[in-house]
């Protein structure tokens, strides 16, 4: 898996913009050029996952706005898209972002410009969640239990019992999140994708830990 890479863009949760920052004062050339990003990671850290924003990029280290609980000296993976991984140790924690040292070096800018011509031509497919939890499922057959497999901002992907054909509109309540809408996208051998017609947001899946709590 290739680990040295990251981007940045536009409108939607997968997008922003790419502003070059540095501390003020001293020689600017001997200091650590910044990347101020706004892009969803997939970040992990002992046995939890969520989804967390990039704030900025260096190639020794990145900011993360997180609600994964997270301490100095903490390990954790961060995955910028499903292929680049990268892996760094928390530095500092204020209770909303964290700072991360990065394993090795990166070339920052190099990691940017591939993410985005892999969104370019379409190679960016979104980011997912690995989760085993149930959420309740509403439709025209009633309502029943299903078991998600994956999520991401945008869909996931459940187990069911059949119920679930493909153009069917069904509302899932999941975990403490606010109820959403989708339609079926295809639908075989059991398993099922949903679109959701409502985006999750990064909070929302900050952290798979709040998919267990139905209606909490």
């Amino acid at each position: 898996m290739n680990t040295h890479s990251f981007n940045e863009y536009g409108g939607d949760p997968w997008h922003g913009s790419i502003t070059d920052d540095r501390s003020p004062g001293g020689d600017k050339r001997a200091q650590p050029r910044q990347r101020s990003v706004f892009r969803v990671a997939r970040v992990s850290v002992a046995g939890e996952e969520g989804f967390a924003r990039v704030l900025n990029i260096s190639d020794e280290g990145l900011m993360l706005a997180t609600q994964l609980r997270v301490s100095p000296g903490a390990d954790l993976q961060i995955d910028l898209s499903e292929v680049i991984r990268l892996s760094g140790k928390v530095v500092w924690h204020d209770g909303k972002n964290c700072g991360v040292q990065l394993s090795y070096p990166i070339d920052s800018a190099a990691t940017l410009v591939r993410l985005f011509a892999d969104s370019v031509r379409g190679g960016d497919r979104p980011l997912r969640l690995h989760c085993s939890t149930e959420a309740i499922a509403k439709g025209e057959f009633g309502t029943r239990s299903v078991q998600i497999e994956n999520i991401s901002l945008r869909g996931l992907k459940v187990r069911h019992d059949g119920s679930f054909q493909e153009g069917l509109r069904v509302k899932l309540l999941l975990g403490a999140i606010e109820e959403r809408e989708g339609v079926v996208r295809w639908s075989q051998a059991g398993q099922a994708g949903i679109s959701l017609l409502t985006p999750f947001s990064v909070r929302d899946l900050g952290s798979t830990d709040k998919l267990g709590r139905v209606g909490g």
